[in-house]
């Protein structure tokens, strides 16, 4: 992608669940993010 000229960020992310089967997703940025909530449940529950 950086070579066709898009912009690229990179952040760390992690996704738990927990014994009754809850997930939750930790992201690390330098930023506050601005997240879709549908289209992020739709990713974790896809997983």
């Amino acid at each position: 992608m950086l070579e066709n000229g898009l912009p690229v960020t990179v952040i760390a992310v992690a996704m738990y669940e927990d014994a009754e089967g809850r997930r939750f997703i930790d992201v690390d940025a330098e930023h506050d993010l601005q997240v879709n909530l549908e289209i992020a449940a739709g990713a974790v529950n896809a997983a």
